[in-house]
Formats: structure tokens, C-alpha cells, sequence
């Protein structure tokens, strides 16, 4: 009699990769024998079907022999359970057979997954490749080796230096989990590093590496601050921080029963220590589509009082609809539920309830006003008062406070004193308003719609002269248009020589039209935008065939920051047409005859770092300190709004203010640049050009990351020019450099940090500065 094997393991896969285990024979069946090392774990007899064939559920029987542990307070952590060598004897008649393969805990979805690959060039986790981290975080990456490593590490420092070290050595055939902690891995650095790289590489033999891991330190603070640590599908460990509320629920279930025919007694409690927690919003759908791990995992804990506490959830439902802000709910309790309790008590002296006054009387210290009931509804309370020299005390009531308050507004602002200025009825909710109060309430209320993308869509190629676009919806002069679905069938083909953009715009007829850019030898240029057409995606097409589309978000034009609406009126001495470049108009700022400020192409403008897909320096902004037919010796200062991002994820983002103070005589003394929000101020630089030329540049630290920036708030605009798309540099020209550094606000103003506020409330060259939106 004959044995096949038809289909077997890999010899090195993950255990939730591994297929049935298909045998042909000619006999009746067959023999399964299989060990665990040496360890005999299964023998089992298996009846072939009618074609001569029998099979073997493997994947689920062997995962229940690899178990991933949870390491100490080490650096790096050798898991010795979640991996091992199986071996598979196939006995049937005379014939024998045997396979020998190494199962690795975790799995992927990814069907004909060659692991031994993934293995080689992947950490153990699908977390997000840029992940903001707090300083003393809890982190883990995990590695399978499959020869001799070395874990690498990166830190990038303000000023645009960095350095690497050797973080660890790893030995072949082995299952790493390694402490990624920002403070643990800053004290490998003398310096403070902004954001740090993790990597594994070969140590000799075949080379390899894998994919790079950045952690960015942040310092953003939320109320409902929760870490979860989870054992994720492919063989780790991964924290995840959840910023949304939590509430805890604590409902005790109670047994009871009759005793004696009199007696009704409880004879089981049952805690039921449970929380409602929400998500906080994901800020991707890559970061979203990570959570799904956490909430799939079997094995989760919730860091609580330093440690990590099991947690089960139960039974959770969710909805993420596409394209959308989203967050979600979920139901979590401990593992462990037991009707004793833990509390903390103070070994310190207990604060006194009673203090001596004065006059020798006795003050009794109240509980905390919290823990007060609550009054709604305030008429009738009473308020205990003091009046100055007067001894002693009186009370008042919430009416005779709210008469007095309303005696003493001036009568100007009363539509009864002053005839229904408003326009709104006296039952109205704005009776007391002015006309002129009661339309800023309007528009507020109802502001009108901003030109742009209102819902993204879809571009997908056919052919390289056939694409679909779906879903688009865009705003052109306050109307909206909605796109459908469309196919463009005759766009220009592939390049022939160099790479090229090319756009997909929406007109005033709800129609999408396709815009060429040229070709390049030297860099990729942007098409035109055709007048009256909004920009809906960027596509970059190479001569080998690829088109990547980078789709425009809706969101672009809420990234700039809002002050109080004032009088936005350019000032008296502004030029017109003073930003314009007659040799590159496109690349500035244009000013219309209104006195309006126009970007153009606000909706891309700025994008630096994806034009020569390069890493280096661009310029954006010159400050020129001598004007012509004016006065030389001045104060410079300009503010601009910035957004970064890398791979759909918003990286950075704040506001740069730049400021240059001289000494009355025209020698510049000294400086404030500063950066605000999640903004690096290692990426930005002011270089002194020449005796009179300043200009700002940005250092891209990657070649797909995608910068924006638009100006708030700026002086006179002859001495400013701001560079839309400049050619990335490799290094910073010759001249003084000026660093940045990072404000932190603490206080906000009109539901934005105060420094948003800098500039409309200084002087700048003898006029107040003035807030434009674009």
C-alpha cells in the first residue's frame, strides 16, 4: 500500500497558518502519532474517506500547547512556550511517514502566507508603524529570530542630528519580547531624542532587516487616560491607550433563601466589578483597524494602580462607519471578582475637623463639596455673606442676586429701553440683542458653507487610460455637487520616460475632469488647476506602471486655527500683487482687489515632501528686512498653521510663530521662534541667507510624509514671501542658524490655546496685525 501527502505544514509557521493535513492511502486509513519535542501528546487511528483520503485538524488542537507569557521588569524577555518543534508520524500498513515542522504562536490572514519571511522582516504586531507614546508608557515589541540580530535603535535630536545604537544581541531560533519603554530607551541617548526608531537587522550571516517602528514622545493629556495590554494574533504583546470615559457599573447579584420556614437570608454574593468605557476617537482607520486586535484578543489586562489586572469584555458590538470620526463603546470587568476589598490607608496624621478661630470659636471643617447633595433648581436657597467692617453674619437669596444683576446692566443693551433693535420678538431667545449681536449669532448659527472637498471618494485604474471615480462630493461657491459614480475612459496613458502627476478635479456641472501634469526629468511638477474646479486627488504615475492617488481630505480647511472674528481689512500700505513672483506666480501667496488674501491651490498647498519623493530641507517662507520706499528698521513677525502627516496619519500638528526683534538701529538683537501643539522645533530652522534675507526651512525626515501650511496672521506682506512647493535640498545653506522651541499654552482662549491669539493682539510695523482666512 502507498502513502502521499497531499498537504502538510511549513517548517516554520505560525500556528494559525498551518492547513489540514491531507494523506492518500490505499488502505483503510491510517495512524497519527504525534509529539510535542519528544513528547508523545497524540495517537490517534484515522479513517480515509471514499477517495482514499484522511485528514487532520491541526491548527486548533496544537495552539492549545503554546502559550505567550507576560515578562518581568527585564529588557529583554526570552519566551520559551509560545514556540516548539512538532513532529507528525503517519503510519499506514508497512508504510510510514513523518513531517517535522516549528509552530510559533499567533497567525495571519493572509492566505499562502510564506512565514518564514513575514517572520524575517516583521516585528510581532500590527500596531501602527508611527505610534505617540507616553514617557513611561509600557511598551513590548516582539521578534522571532531565524538567525544571529541585532536590535537597532535610532534617536532623532532638535537641530536635525541623531545617532544609532545597539540596543540588543539576538540569538538565532529564538522568540524575543523586548522593553520598548521611551524613558528606558531615551537613557540610551545623552540627549533628549524628539522620536526614536527600532529596528532588527542582521548581526552577519544572510542580510535582512525589518520594517522601522517610531516611537513619537508625546505629552497630550486626557481625563480618561487608560492603557489595556493585549497578546495580539501574531505572537506579541501591544498596549493600547484609550482616551474616552469610562464609568464604572457595580451591579452585585444576590442569592437568598428561606431558613427555618422564617428566616429569609442571603447565602450568595456575586460582585460584578464592571466598567462602560469609550475609545476616545481613532485619529486612523489604521489605528481602528489595530483596535480590532485588542478587542479579538483572549487575553487582555487593564493597567490598574501600576499593575496589570485580567480583564474579559462582554459580548461587545461595533460600528465603524467609513470615513468618519469614529470611537467606540465596550463593556470590560476583571477576571477575578471576590467580595473582599483592598483599601489604602494613611499612616500620617489625621487632619484635625476642628480649628480655633480668632475669637476662640470653634470651626468645624464640612466634607468635600462634592459630596453634598445637588440643588437644581436655585430659588429659595440661601447664601451665607459677609459684609466688610461689619461683624458677623448675613444671608441673601439666589432672587435678590439675580435683581441686582439685572438692574445694573446698561439699559443699551435691553431692546426694552432701547426698541427691538434685534429684530427678534420679545418672547424670542434674542430679544436682548442689538442688530447688529443678533447677526453674528446668525452666522454663527448658520455659517456658510466653505469651498473644497465636503465627502472623499474612490480613484481606481482600470487600465492605465481607464479610471473609476466614486463617491466624490465638493463644494464650489457655497453649492455642493455631487460627483456618483463615474468613468473616465480616455485619460492620458502611462509616462514614457519620467514620473508625473496628474489630478482629478470637480467642476461646476458635478462633473469630474482629468488634468495631465507634464513630465520631468528633474522633479515632479503639479498641473495647473483649471478656474472654478476644486482638486479631489493627486496621483503620482511612474513609467513602470504604478499609480498611487493621494485623495484630498475634507478636513483641510479646519486645520487653520480660529481667533475671534474681527475686521479682516488688509492695511492701508499694502501693495497689491506685492507677493506675486512674476517668474513662479503660482508658487505665492496672490492678493485680490478686495484686499482678500488667495492661496493657491489652498487645498494641496504646501505639500513639499512628496515632489521629489526625497528627504532633506525645503524652504518655506524669506523674510526681506530692507523695503523698498520704507523704513528698513522694523520688527519682523509672521505666524503660519501647520499639518504633517505620513502615510494617511496625522503626525504633526500646530502653529509657528516667528518674530525677529532688533535693537532700534536695524541690528537684530534677538528672536522668539517658537512652535505650539504636537509641532517637532527640530524640523524647522531660520537661516540668516544674507545681510538682510531670512528664510525658514522645514527638514522632511521622510520621503512620503506630506507637509501643510498656511499663513494666519501676518504684517505689512512686502517684506514676506511664502514658498507654496520649493525643491528639497540635501542640506541648509550657508548662514547663522536660528533654532525654534516648543510653547506649551496653559490657558485657552475662545476654545483655542491663547497663542492663537498673538498676533491680533500686538503691534506689528506701526498697524495692528490683521487675521485672514484664505
Amino acid at each position: 500500500m502507498a502513502l502521499t501527502i497531499l498537504q502538510q505544514p511549513q517548517s516554520l509557521t505560525f500556528v494559525g497558518n498551518i492547513p489540514e493535513l491531507i494523506v492518500q492511502t490505499d488502505g483503510l486509513g491510517m495512524t497519527v502519532n504525534i509529539s510535542k519535542g519528544t513528547t508523545l501528546i497524540l495517537a490517534e487511528y484515522y479513517t480515509a474517506d471514499d477517495l482514499g483520503r484522511s485528514r487532520v485538524l491541526l491548527r486548533e488542537f496544537l495552539d492549545e500547547y503554546l502559550h505567550l507569557d507576560l515578562p518581568g521588569e527585564v529588557d529583554l524577555y526570552e519566551q520559551t512556550r509560545s514556540f516548539d518543534t512538532f513532529t507528525v508520524e503517519i503510519i499506514s500498513g508497512e508504510f510510514t511517514e513523518e513531517i517535522t515542522f516549528t509552530a510559533i504562536k499567533g497567525g495571519s490572514s493572509t492566505l499562502n502566507l510564506d512565514c518564514a519571511s513575514f517572520l524575517k522582516e516583521s516585528w510581532l504586531t500590527w500596531q501602527p508603524q508611527i505610534k505617540k507614546v507616553k514617557d513611561v508608557q509600557v511598551e513590548w515589541l516582539s521578534f522571532f529570530t531565524q538567525q544571529a540580530a541585532l536590535v537597532k535603535i535610532k534617536g532623532y535630536f532638535p537641530g536635525g542630528t541623531s545617532e544609532t545604537k545597539t540596543l540588543h544581541n539576538l540569538a538565532t531560533g529564538k522568540h524575543y519580547t523586548i522593553n520598548m519603554i521611551y524613558s528606558d530607551l531615551r537613557n540610551e541617548f545623552v540627549d533628549q531624542p524628539i522620536y526614536i526608531d527600532v529596528w532588527v537587522e542582521n548581526d552577519g550571516g544572510e542580510a535582512f532587516s525589518t520594517y522601522v517602528q517610531r516611537y513619537v514622545l508625546t505629552d497630550e493629556f486626557f481625563e480618561w487616560d487608560d492603557f489595556f495590554l493585549f497578546k495580539n494574533s501574531v505572537g506579541g504583546l501591544d498596549t493600547i491607550r484609550l482616551t474616552g470615559e469610562r464609568e464604572s457599573t457595580n451591579p452585585i447579584e444576590v442569592d437568598a433563601a428561606l431558613f427555618d420556614d422564617e428566616y429569609e437570608r442571603d447565602y450568595q454574593v456575586n460582585p460584578r466589578l464592571a466598567f462602560e468605557k469609550n475609545t476616545g476617537f481613532f485619529r486612523s482607520r489604521a489605528e481602528l483597524l489595530w483596535a480590532m486586535d485588542f478587542f479579538q484578543s483572549k487575553e487582555k489586562y487593564f493597567l490598574l494602580e501600576e499593575a496589570f489586572t485580567e480583564i474579559r469584555l462582554l459580548n461587545p458590538e461595533f460600528n465603524a462607519p467609513e470615513n468618519t470620526l469614529t470611537s467606540l463603546e465596550f463593556k470590560f470587568s476583571y477576571t477575578r471578582q471576590t467580595i473582599y476589598l483592598s483599601l489604602f490607608k494613611k499612616k500620617s496624621p489625621l487632619i484635625d475637623p476642628v480649628i480655633i478661630g480668632p475669637g476662640d470659636d470653634d470651626f468645624y471643617l464640612p466634607p468635600n463639596i462634592g459630596e453634598f447633595p445637588q440643588q437644581s433648581d436655585p430659588s429659595g436657597l440661601l447664601f451665607p455673606v459677609q459684609k466688610p467692617g461689619t461683624p458677623g453674619w448675613f444671608f441673601i437669596n439666589w432672587e435678590n442676586i439675580l435683581a441686582d444683576i439685572l438692574e445694573n446692566i446698561p439699559s443699551g443693551n435691553h431692546n426694552e429701553l432701547a426698541g427691538l433693535q434685534g429684530g427678534d420678538s420679545p418672547e424670542g431667545e434674542y430679544f436682548h440683542l442689538t442688530a447688529e449681536e443678533l447677526q453674528k449669532v446668525k452666522d454663527l448659527q448658520d455659517p456658510a458653507p466653505v469651498d473644497g472637498v465636503s465627502q472623499t471618494g474612490t480613484v481606481s485604474f482600470n487600465s492605465p487610460t481607464d479610471v473609476d471615480v466614486d463617491g466624490w462630493k465638493w463644494i464650489i461657491g457655497g453649492v455642493e455637487y455631487v460627483g456618483g459614480e463615474k468613468n473616465l475612459p480616455s485619460i492620458t496613458g502611462t509616462p514614457s520616460d519620467y514620473s508625473r502627476i496628474d489630478y482629478a478635479v470637480g467642476d461646476v456641472n458635478g462633473d469630474v475632469i482629468w488634468v495631465t501634469g507634464p513630465e520631468d526629468p528633474d522633479q515632479l511638477i503639479d498641473p495647473a488647476i483649471p478656474a472654478g474646479t476644486i482638486l479631489l486627488a493627486r496621483v503620482i504615475r511612474t513609467p513602470s506602471g504604478d499609480n498611487t492617488p493621494e485623495v484630498t481630505p475634507e478636513d483641510l480647511s479646519d486645520f487653520v486655527s480660529k481667533s475671534a472674528t474681527g475686521t479682516e481689512i488688509m492695511q492701508g500700505s499694502l501693495a497689491i500683487g506685492s507677493l506675486s513672483d512674476p517668474d513662479n506666480p503660482s508658487n505665492l501667496i496672490q492678493v485680490d482687489t478686495n484686499g482678500k488674501i488667495i492661496i493657491v491651490r489652498a487645498d494641496r498647498y504646501g505639500s513639499f515632501a512628496t515632489r521629489n519623493l526625497a528627504v532633506g530641507f525645503s524652504r518655506l517662507a524669506r523674510i526681506n528686512t530692507v523695503v523698498s520706499g520704507g523704513p528698513a528698521i522694523r520688527d519682523y513677525q509672521f505666524k503660519l498653521d501647520v499639518l504633517a502627516t505620513l502615510d494617511g496619519d496625522v503626525t504633526q500638528r500646530g502653529e509657528l510663530y516667528c518674530a525677529l526683534i532688533n535693537d532700534g538701529t536695524g541690528a537684530y538683537v534677538s528672536s522668539v521662534l517658537e512652535v505650539s501643539g504636537s509641532l517637532d522645533p527640530a524640523v524647522f530652522t531660520l537661516v540668516k541667507v544674507s545681510a538682510t534675507e531670512y528664510d525658514l526651512f522645514y527638514q522632511h525626515l521622510d520621503s512620503k510624509a506630506i507637509l501643510i501650511y498656511r499663513p494666519f496672521a501676518l504684517g505689512p506682506a512686502d517684506r514676506y514671501l511664502f514658498y507654496r512647493r520649493e525643491a528639497i535640498i540635501p542640506s541648509l545653506p550657508p548662514g547663522d542658524q536660528y533654532y525654534f522651541s516648543l510653547f506649551i499654552c496653559p490657558f485657552d482662549i475662545d476654545g483655542g490655546s491663547a497663542n492663537s491669539v498673538y498676533l491680533t493682539s500686538q503691534i506689528i510695523d506701526g498697524g495692528n496685525a490683521q487675521s485672514f482666512q484664505p
